[in-house]
């Protein structure tokens, strides 16, 4: 659980850098992580994350940089990269 939440929280941060670097908010955003357990061994198989953005009629363009802050994250890259990752985007009307 802690690894899904050191995930969630290491790219909200980059996100909110990122946005803030080119000019707009994420304020109000969330996310929800979940991690999928695996047997034999016994490990984290994947790791689902799904970030909900407040209606704010973000551009194509910001949404990109949002998505791409994602691989930016330093938990992201330090995880296995077997480890699968899940990211999806819900951007409210």
């Amino acid at each position: 659980d802690l690894v899904a939440t050191a995930y969630g929280a290491c790219v909200f941060t980059i996100m909110g850098i990122a946005a803030k670097t080119h000019g707009f908010s994420i304020d109000g955003a969330k996310v929800e992580t979940v991690k999928v357990m695996g047997t034999d061994p016994r490990r984290i198989v994947e790791l689902v994350a799904q970030f909900t953005f407040p209606p704010n009629n973000y551009s194509a363009k910001q949404k990109k940089i949002l998505e791409l802050a994602t691989k930016e994250c330093p938990v992201y890259n330090s995880l296995h990269p077997d480890l699968k990752k899940t990211v999806t985007f819900l951007y409210l009307e």
